[in-house]
């Protein structure tokens, strides 16, 4: 039986790394369509930028949400769920 500790942030934390992850594939994706000669414009120099600023700001946000989900762990903020193998799945 593993124990598995959780606490308010352990909900959030898969939610905005998916998040971040998504940015990084579109960050991905527009510096692909700025190397075809009609991408370099002004426009999607801004966009770039813009998206740039709001991966900074989720990855802040990521960091301080894992802090503070390890200090929830460190003073005793958590609930405790155990997983159970199924015995009629794993007869081990």
């Amino acid at each position: 039986m593993q124990t598995v500790k959780v606490t308010k942030y352990s909900y959030i934390l898969p939610e905005l790394q998916t998040s971040l992850g998504l940015l990084l594939i579109g960050r991905i994706m527009l510096l692909d369509s700025m190397d075809s000669p009609s991408g370099k414009s002004r426009k999607s120099k801004a966009a770039l930028r813009e998206l740039e600023e709001k991966i900074d700001l989720l990855t802040d946000e990521i960091n301080v949400t894992e802090l503070l989900h390890e200090a929830a762990l460190l003073v005793g903020d958590y609930k405790e769920f155990r997983n159970r193998k199924n015995s009629s799945l794993n007869p081990n």
